[in-house]
């Protein structure tokens, strides 16, 4: 209450505030945290053409005049005062603008990925290296997701804590923020980098060009590369706490950060490896050509796959504590981790198997043809799914704990996880809100703990304000390939246009968008109750971690349910001429 909306033309985020950018008239306005960038009341708005963010802080970009103003948590890149930013940041800089604290942020009205804004009139093609981003096209930084990042031809890039200005033609670069995190780069040599990649604490600049990389960051965590040796690597991956440099032509590799979390890979053969995938815990990376594949990280979460028959695998999953390696054409699948979590599923028929989804703790691969499912991991959290008819169910939605299968030419909906979190609808009268004609869009859920790859298994077309970006998913999760997708949950953040089925971290709601008509279920004071609710008239629904908004977009109305505090009463709020709603987990 009391932000003046009236022409904003994007919104950004930390992880406790919001900016909303006026762009044509020189002004944004900030709420949230102030600590966290929800006071922006002394900042100089006038010429910024795009704004970064990172956990704690944003810094505003003037590309034309080659200047910048950061405001925000100071000790994380809030203060930037001391920074010269005319020396590394030239009025010609290419850069792409930053999807900002994409696992907080909302979703465009056009689009149904938790990345915001990114390039104008631009198309890119671009391919995702699991939580250890590892892309192939210029100009697009897809983050924080998990805190990891890669950035071609940026300006600034930034990790959970840290800033990085770099003027490529000349190497001149200012660091800001937590400094033993990467906000300190003095004596980093930064000429000729090509790509910057980072973890949750560290960054890695490669120089391809030269087979050269540097570090800086928390040192554990990937911050020191002193013995690395980058000549020849193709492409970089990471995770919140390690890096791997592959050396695809060549077929080596090299590791560092954390060597519990896959930062020491060194009796690893990395020769004819095709793909690197990684969970929260573990990497592994695939020798498609030869059936074979190797891993390292935890062991007890998927860093041990020394008896996993890798022949003929055509995908690799995960979930936060398991990977399983779909055989499609054989039929079969193998699976290794956290074995109550998903790692075990030697009892699991994989013939006919269309599709793999998870939650946090288990998986489900759905035999569409067959109208059948298996399920196997922790059965609290959707392991077991031994008494869901599958016959004729077309798409599964997740949440963080539990699954519901869809049907949709039957307006039907079975659910199964933990009964509080949404895995019980058997009090929900289907038929009277999900049409069988209604429009579905597949969700691929737990996308921030999935490894994706630039071969991966699923093709989702993501449409922002003049945007087209063509990605590619090898989730845990995966859905499908229909456009309108929704990946989700990241953190608990969702958007639906045209779906039957929402959900937030806690509950589901299916509406029948024609009549108006509702149910809602799970976690009653998050989201799953909403009697009394009226839904007629919504065009899209939101969510946050705890709550939901259904916008009624053509009436300027709007309607919230769910926890209070963290979103569920919007009843101040005027919604006239609002054209998108943006979300963190409590906001």
């Amino acid at each position: 209450s009391g932000v003046d909306f009236s022409s904003v033309t994007e919104v950004y985020s930390s992880h406790w505030a919001f900016v909303a950018l006026k762009k044509d008239l020189g002004q944004a306005v900030c709420w949230g945290e102030y600590t966290g960038g929800g006071d922006c009341s002394r900042v100089d708005f006038s010429g910024v053409t795009e704004i970064y963010s990172n956990d704690y802080a944003f810094v505003a970009f003037k590309k034309d005049l080659g200047q910048a103003a950061c405001w925000g948590l100071a000790s994380n890149g809030g203060d930037c005062s001391e920074i010269d930013f005319s020396t590394v940041l030239s009025p010609d800089a290419s850069v792409a603008t930053t999807a900002a604290a994409a696992t907080t942020a909302a979703i465009t009205s056009t689009a149904t990925v938790t990345t915001t804004i990114v390039t104008t009139t631009t198309i890119l093609t671009t391919t995702l290296a699991t939580s250890t981003v590892a892309a192939t096209s210029t100009g697009i930084n897809i983050g924080p997701i998990s805190g990891d990042h890669v950035y071609h031809g940026q300006a600034i890039s930034s990790n959970g804590h840290a800033f990085v200005a770099l003027r490529r033609d000349s190497g001149q670069a200012a660091c800001w923020g937590y400094s033993s995190q990467g906000g300190s780069c003095s004596g980093v040599d930064l000429s000729s980098v090509t790509d910057i990649y980072s973890s949750a604490y560290a960054f890695v600049a490669l120089k391809k060009d030269l087979g050269q990389a540097v570090c800086w960051g928390y040192l554990p965590d990937g911050g020191d590369c002193s013995g690395v040796n980058f000549n020849g690597v193709t492409e970089i991956y990471s995770n919140n706490y390690a890096f791997v440099a592959l050396k695809k032509d060549l077929g080596q590799a090299a590791c560092w950060g954390d060597a519990s979390h896959g930062g020491d890979c060194s009796g690893v053969d990395f020769s004819s490896v095709t793909e690197i995938y990684s969970n929260d815990w573990a990497f592994v990376a695939l020798k498609g050509g030869l059936g074979l594949a190797a891993c390292w990280g935890d062991s007890s979460n998927g860093g041990d796959c020394s008896g996993v028959d890798f022949s003929a695998v055509s995908e690799i999953h995960s979930n936060t504590y398991a990977f399983v390696a779909l055989k499609k054409d054989l039929g079969q699948g193998v699976c290794w981790g956290y074995s109550s979590h998903g790692g075990d599923c030697s009892g699991v028929d994989f013939s006919s198997v269309t599709e793999v989804y998870s939650s946090h703790w288990a998986f489900v691969a759905l035999k569409k043809d067959l109208g059948q499912a298996v399920c196997w991991g922790e059965y609290t959290g959707g392991g077991d799914c031994s008494r869901v008819d599958f016959s004729g169910v077309t798409e599964i939605y997740s949440n963080d704990y539990a699954f519901v299968a869809f049907k949709k030419d039957l307006g039907q909906a079975a659910c199964w996880g933990l009964a509080s979190n949404g895995g019980d609808c058997s009090e929900i009268d289907f038929s009277t809100v999900l049409s069988p004609d209604a429009s579905v869009a597949t969700t691929a859920a737990a996308a921030t703990t999935a490894a994706i790859t630039s071969t991966a298994t699923v093709t989702t077309t993501i449409v922002t304000t003049t945007t087209i970006l063509t990605t590619t998913l090898a989730t845990s999760t995966v859905a499908a390939t229909s456009t309108g997708i929704n990946i989700g949950p990241i953190s608990g953040d969702h958007v639906y246009h045209g779906q039957a089925i929402s959900s937030n971290g806690h509950a589901f709601v299916a509406l029948r968008r024609d009549s108006g008509q509702a149910a809602c279920w799970g976690y009653s004071s998050q989201g799953g109750s909403c009697s009394g609710v009226d839904l007629s008239s919504v065009t899209d629904i939101y969510s946050s971690a705890y709550a939901f908004v259904a916008l009624k977009k053509d009436l300027g109305q709007a309607v919230c349910w769910g926890y209070l505090p963290d979103g569920g009463d919007c009843s101040g709020v005027n919604f006239n001429g609002v054209t998108e709603i943006y979300s963190n987990n409590y906001a």
